[in-house]
């Protein structure tokens, strides 16, 4: 809250509060910075393998910016889980064995290049999301053969780093 006053100098004991009607992130009144960072990520990037070995991943997932201003996403950390290795993703799989548990993964235009446990994608380019905007996620990945069926498995964790766009 902000103390109104008047331009006399004389201050009442009214008080109201700070509005922003104009949409640029500080009160039209007086000038107060009204910011706020609200970045929500998929909680699930699901994948799924069809018997011919083609991947399906989600079509609708995305990064979504509810907050006062433009944010990007300055890194994408990658880390395997449950045995799992990540390989690039451009790796043969049709030499390796059934059940080797390898996973190279694609995320809009950023892919696995190394083999290991975590890799930090190499973004392509700025990924900055508008306030009020969203950013699709495009996703895909190849992954070895398996013997039997895994469900709800855990195979990789993505950590999003999102900081302010810069102004």
């Amino acid at each position: 809250h902000r103390e109104a006053s008047c331009v006399c100098g004389y201050c009442s004991e009214d008080y109201e509060d700070h509005a922003d009607y104009n949409g640029d992130g500080y009160c039209d009144t007086c000038s107060y910075l009204m910011t706020f960072f609200s970045v929500t990520v998929p909680a699930n990037m699901s994948l799924a393998v069809a018997n011919d070995g083609y991947v399906y991943s989600a079509t609708n997932a995305a990064v979504v910016n509810n907050s006062s201003h433009a944010v990007e996403i300055t890194s994408v950390m990658i880390t395997a889980g449950n045995g799992w290795t990540i390989v690039p993703y451009d790796y043969n799989m049709a030499d390796e064995k059934v059940d080797s548990k390898l996973i190279g993964f694609y995320l809009n235009g950023a892919e696995t290049t190394q083999t290991g446990t975590n890799e930090t994608l190499a973004l392509p380019d700025n990924w900055t999301i508008d306030r009020d905007d969203s950013f699709d996620l495009d996703y895909d990945a190849v992954i070895s053969a398996t013997s039997e069926t895994i469900q709800n498995e855990q195979v990789l964790t993505l950590v999003f780093v999102i900081n302010w766009a810069p102004r």
